[in-house]
């Protein structure tokens, strides 16, 4: 009833903010790789793992990485 409403944009923008504000130049975190890393996908994260059939169900876990400051 949530999805696509912009609800997980806002709060991990949020948290994002933050993160940046506080100096942390960057964030990771892990994923299922149902559809979830295809969210962090969106908002500019990177994979920077694949841990391939991590679940029973055989699928795959992703971790997703972004850089919060400007390099360059």
């Amino acid at each position: 009833a949530y999805r696509g409403r912009g609800l997980g944009t806002d709060v991990l923008a949020r948290l994002e903010q933050k993160v940046a504000s506080l100096g942390i130049a960057y964030i990771w975190t892990w994923t299922a790789g149902y559809d979830g890393y295809q969210f962090y996908l969106k908002q500019n994260y990177e994979i920077f793992a694949e841990l391939e059939n991590w679940y029973h169900s055989g699928h795959s876990r992703f971790g997703m990485r972004k850089a919060l400051t400007k390099t360059g």
